[in-house]
């Protein structure tokens, strides 16, 4: 058997870091981090489990720049799967170009672009003297309101994501894979995967996107790390009765992709709290699985790598992938939670994580404490988090990507 596992990152990736940095490199160069961490994984349980790279192109370009292709660490397993990299990056970059070029400002752009819901107060805020217009936390913010409530690049966003499904599936088909589908998603791609998918069911003809429909094109696993559906879908779909949900489900009424929805989500990541997607109304709800991380172990404590380093999150995720073959045991699974969440056992920078995981306990608190908060109310919250994150890795040697 032969697997698909696409990758969708989150906020923050930049299509163009750069003239020292290849273009390629910078639009998927992300992945490296996350397919690092998952090669690690097999050897760790004793699992016959390969990942190898996904040699197609993204828009004419190759996926193989980084030299990640033939999974050698596991390279006598039997069962292997194809890694998908998924970028919209230069969708959201080419925007934000847009926009300097013309001097447009974002908070202008929202208010007339027919995305849905901005209030003049958030758009303002947008613009504000005391707010940063470029840089690392800038981006962030700017990725996350563009995909909530600029209807143009949420379009774009969807044809991009759904061009690179497509090509993978042909590269897959040409090469005679009968294939098992697993989407891993991250941050604002768990939105940007179930918004494109979602249109792709049920309004392809009219977006112009090739179509998936229940029944079609299934997906063994659908696994969101830092789930923001909920912040970010309020004018566009529910994300509850979204076709992205567990086939199983019969209330609320509608049809599903997906046999297991695992979502994974960490205590002290204020991103993905103010709606959190923890308990979705699906009934039933036997193959809806979350999974709540608490140690912190990486200065970025919501980056993709940090969530698949800790074994709440990856070993689920090992066993989903190895369906038909030998899984990880209840004891293997036991003494990594043990061995990860020593607290000895973590970063070497103790005393930055330490006044990390103190401003992330205050924010979290801030944003339980919040009742219906809106958008206007969560970017702070971003904004604050990111800052954090920035604080402690100056104080460290080193740091981890968003």
């Amino acid at each position: 058997m032969a697997l698909l596992v696409y990758l969708v990152h989150g906020m923050g990736v930049r299509a163009d870091a750069g003239d020292n940095v290849p273009k390629d490199e910078a639009l998927f160069g992300w992945y490296k981090d996350p397919v690092e961490a998952l090669r690690a994984l097999p050897a760790k349980y004793g699992l016959s489990l390969a990942f190898d790279m996904h040699t197609g192109g993204h828009n004419g370009r190759k996926f193989d720049f980084i030299g990640l292709g033939p999974d050698t660490v596991n390279n006598a397993a039997t069962l292997r799967a194809m890694v998908v990299p998924v970028s919209y990056a230069d969708v959201l970059d080419a925007t934000l170009t847009a926009l300097a070029t013309t001097r447009t400002s974002l908070g202008s752009r929202l208010l007339n672009s027919g995305g849905g819901g901005i209030d003049r107060a958030l758009a303002e805020w947008l613009d504000g003297k005391d707010n940063p217009t470029s840089g690392f936390a800038w981006t962030h913010i700017a990725d996350v309101v563009l995909l909530r409530f600029d209807a143009e690049t949420r379009r774009a966003v969807r044809r991009t994501i759904a061009q690179q499904l497509v090509a993978a599936e042909k590269h897959a088909a040409a090469d005679g894979m009968l294939a098992t589908r697993v989407v891993i998603t991250h941050s604002l791609g768990t939105f940007a995967t179930t918004d494109t998918l979602q249109a792709m069911s049920t309004a392809a003809v009219a977006e112009g996107l090739p179509s998936f429909g229940v029944g079609s094109w299934d997906l063994e696993a659908f696994v969101t790390l830092a789930n923001v559906t909920r912040v970010l879908s309020a004018s566009v779909h529910d994300p509850y009765r979204s076709v992205v949900r567990p086939r199983t489900v019969t209330a609320p009424a509608g049809s599903g992709l997906v046999r297991t929805y695992r979502n994974v989500q960490h205590a002290l990541d204020p991103i993905p709290l103010p709606w959190a997607f923890n308990r979705p109304p699906w009934q039933p709800d036997y193959d809806y699985q979350f999974a709540e991380l608490t140690a912190i172990k990486h200065l970025n404590v919501h980056g993709f790598t940090h969530y698949l380093n800790d074994p709440r999150a990856h070993c689920a995720l090992l066993n989903l992938l190895c369906v038909g073959a030998r899984q990880v045991k209840k004891e293997q699974f036991a003494e990594a939670v043990a061995e990860y969440e020593q607290p000895t056992g973590g970063d070497p920078c103790a005393d930055a994580i330490a006044t990390l995981r103190d401003t992330l306990v205050r924010v979290t608190s801030e944003v339980r404490a919040k009742q219906q908060p809106t958008l206007h109310d969560v970017l702070p919250w971003i904004l604050d988090t990111v800052q954090a994150i920035h604080t402690a890795r100056g104080r460290c040697a080193g740091g981890f990507k968003l």
